[in-house]
Parts: structure tokens; sequence; C-alpha cells
């Protein structure tokens, strides 16, 4: 078993299954009753536009929760780790703080873990932004930011379109 909160390198560093990942004692798959509460930091339900996540972000933390629980969204433990939440089940993980993967150049992602199965780049103000690398055997989502050359974020679990 691979668990997150204390070790990232072997993401990249052997071939794994989703089942194998657990983060903060949690898996894919459980209930949100299984996440520690006392641990969780904010919430975001992913049905708001920009107006209603305002006054969202006004509601108390419980209330918040128990919106993503509701109507789905992301549970967040402190500033780098977060569950999505549909139907009350969890179905994914991101991870903020990644450092410790060693990936410091776009070009080390396809080193690392073999050519992806779909790369989308996007584009802002007309200059190259961030870049999805996809892996669908792990259910493995990383995002390169080229604005700030480092590697934004690693989601796991099933796949949420922009």
């Amino acid at each position: 078993m691979i668990e997150l909160s204390k070790k990232l390198k072997p993401l990249v560093k052997k071939q794994w299954e989703l089942s194998d990942i657990q983060m903060l004692g949690v898996n894919i798959g459980d209930t949100y009753e299984s996440i520690d509460r006392a641990s969780v930091s904010d919430g975001n339900r992913l049905d708001l536009n920009f107006e209603q996540l305002k006054k969202e972000s006004e509601l108390s933390l419980v209330d918040k929760l128990d919106g993503v629980i509701e109507h789905g969204g992301w549970i967040r433990i402190g500033g780098s780790c977060a569950y999505r939440i549909e139907s009350g089940i969890v179905v994914q993980f991101a991870i903020t703080s990644l450092k410790s993967l060693g990936i410091k150049k776009e070009a080390q992602i396809v080193k690392y873990l073999g050519e992806p199965d779909e790369k989308n780049e996007f584009v802002r103000h007309g200059k190259p932004a961030e870049v999805e690398y996809y892996y669908e055997k792990n259910k493995f989502l990383l995002v390169w930011s080229n604005p700030f050359n480092k590697l934004l974020n690693i989601n796991i679990g099933e796949r949420i379109s922009r």
C-alpha cells in the first residue's frame, strides 16, 4: 500500500494499481465518513458558479462540508491534499505538495512515467499555461504550469473534465 501522506516517490518510480493508493488512511471508493473531520480545513462544491461560491465562502466549515457531501466537490486537508466527493464517495485524491517527487522540468514527467495516454495543453492570453498529462491505467493526472515552471498538482482517481 502506498500512503500518499508519507511518500510520493513510488508514484513515479514503480508500477502500481489504483487500489494500492491511500491518502491519510482513506481509499478511493470509501465513504466520506472515513475522512477525519478534525483534519478538514475547507470544502468546495463543484456545482456552483462564481457568485454562488462567494456566498458559500461565508458559510461555516460544517455547512460547507454538508454541501460537498450532498452536491459533490472537494474536501481539503491542510494546504496540500484534498478528496473529491461524489454521491458521498471518495472518487479522487489531489496533492499539491510535490517537491519530494524531484520533478523540476516538464521533460522529467515523460522520463519518469513514460508517454501519457493523453496530453492537453492550455493557453491563456495567448501564452502557454497548464499542460495535463493523463495516464489511463492508474487514473493519474499530472498538471504542469508553464508560467510557474513547476508541477502544480497530481490527481488520482476518476478523471475530472475541465
